[in-house]
């Protein structure tokens, strides 16, 4: 009767409410869920150990064990599957063409080494952002070739910027990485929003957006960095910026961006995004 109703008034209420926090970025709220399982362990950030399984439920594989992920989570963050959401689907394989726009690159110089990106790659990453980011310039922030492989020089600088892309090319010449909608910073828990995504540029051109699945967008710490989790990290790197893990993680369900789960890393940079009319600093 009238009890009945008024239950399920308050139900689609709350999913009402969900859904335009997802739409924002948010994390969905009060729901309880269960806890994200954290990733089995591994033989170390250089053994091989089983195939990774992509499937939507659970991926199965090696991940480097720097990053506890059940201590950083534990009655921190909980799992919203299930929920309702608004938006495209996580994985965005874009047939549309590239942005019009050319984003200015800002911050190379002599001692600079050769861009990852390609003009093509620029404007296909800039069509992916956020749309208030879609005419910013892109400043060079931080390159293993030119700052050396240090985190706490990575964290030095790149501490002024709100939102950066981080690109990585393994050692068979694959070039992935993820936007950070949130400054990267030593957490002992996950931070961000749902405008994080994951992408691939080479050999082929996905997007993977947020699944709604868990908010295990960034975390990052003194030993590594880590982008999505459940299953596995969508992207580990290490402290020295010489090796990396990618495989399926319900955040993004994603599949591995790699060569291969477990890679060497060739070349990292990191760009931030500024107004196209901000000074040089």
């Amino acid at each position: 009767g009238s009890e009945a109703e008024g239950t399920l008034r308050g139900s689609e209420a709350g999913a009402d409410d969900d859904q335009a926090r997802a739409a924002e970025g948010a994390p969905p709220g009060g729901r309880g869920g269960a806890a994200v399982k954290a990733p089995s362990p591994a033989s170390g950030r250089g053994g091989r150990g089983g195939a990774i399984v992509a499937t939507r439920a659970r991926a199965v594989g090696p991940h480097p064990p720097s990053l506890d992920l059940q201590a950083a989570t534990q009655g921190q963050l909980t799992s919203a599957a299930g929920e309702a959401r608004d938006g495209p689907p996580p994985l965005e394989r874009m047939a549309s063409a590239p942005s019009p726009y050319q984003p200015r690159v800002r911050g190379r110089t002599a001692q600079s080494a050769d861009a990852i990106l390609t003009q093509d790659e620029l404007r296909r990453l800039t069509a992916a952002l956020p749309a208030r980011h879609r005419l910013c310039d892109w400043r060079l922030l931080y390159s293993v070739e030119e700052h050396g492989c240090s985190l706490h020089t990575f964290y030095r600088r790149v501490k002024a910027h709100r939102e950066t892309i981080l690109v990585v090319k393994d050692q068979y010449g694959a070039v992935f990485g993820t936007f950070a909608p949130a400054a990267w910073h030593e957490a002992k828990s996950f931070y961000g929003t749902g405008e994080a995504f994951l992408f691939r540029l080479r050999p082929s051109w996905a997007v993977f957006r947020w699944s709604g699945a868990n908010t295990y967008f960034m975390l990052s710490n003194e030993t590594s960095l880590a982008v999505g989790a459940g299953g596995h990290f969508g992207l580990w790197i290490g402290e020295d910026f010489a090796n990396g893990s990618s495989g399926s993680s319900e955040t993004f369900e994603s599949e591995c961006l790699a060569t291969k789960d477990e890679f060497e890393i060739v070349a990292v940079e990191v760009y931030g995004l500024v107004s196209s009319s901000a000074p040089e600093p």
